[in-house]
């Protein structure tokens, strides 16, 4: 009883009420514990379901979003676009697509739009036209990604493309 005065917080009284229930579960009948075992196993059942449809409408909104940033390769892509298209937080849609790809979103904007300009490089566009087909209003940020990305300039991997039998070392 005095433990019952000194420690009033809600661990301690759902201790107590587990003592109390599990004192019950003594007397009780062997159908009368088997239905509730079953209720306790269907109880499990639901949270496990649930924890899985999570993980399930998770990956969805992560292939949403990667859907959504190659759809849109053109745009630059912020947090409030996201916020609003999926109605998360971009922490949070974060959390979820990392979890999923291993990469930010941002990470892998600017990855499919360096493939995307790998390519339109390759199909001998213009570099300037290929950084704003890609999103980039700064056209020198867009050589710095480049560079970062593929270890080479855009003007050295088209020339190094066209120079090399049209074998792609960029």
């Amino acid at each position: 009883m005095d433990l019952l005065k000194r420690q009033t917080s809600c661990g301690y009284r759902y201790h107590i009420f587990s003592w109390h229930r599990d004192f019950k579960l003594q007397y009780l009948s062997s159908d009368t514990l088997k239905a509730y075992l079953a209720s306790i196993l269907y109880s499990l059942s639901v949270a496990s379901m649930k924890k899985q449809y999570s993980k399930n409408q998770n990956s969805m909104v992560a292939e949403q979003i990667l859907q959504c940033v190659v759809d849109h390769i053109e745009k630059k892509h912020s947090a409030l676009e996201f916020e609003t298209s999926f109605g998360m937080s971009y922490r949070r849609l974060n959390s979820i697509f990392k979890d999923r790809y291993g990469i930010t979103i941002h990470q892998c904007v600017l990855e499919k739009k360096m493939q995307h300009a790998l390519h339109l490089l390759i199909m001998g566009e213009n570099i300037a036209n290929v950084a704003s087909a890609c999103g980039f209003e700064d056209y020198f940020y867009f050589l710095k990604v480049f560079k970062k990305i593929y270890g080479i300039t855009p003007k050295d991997c088209q020339r190094q493309y066209f120079t090399d039998n049209n074998q792609t070392n960029c």
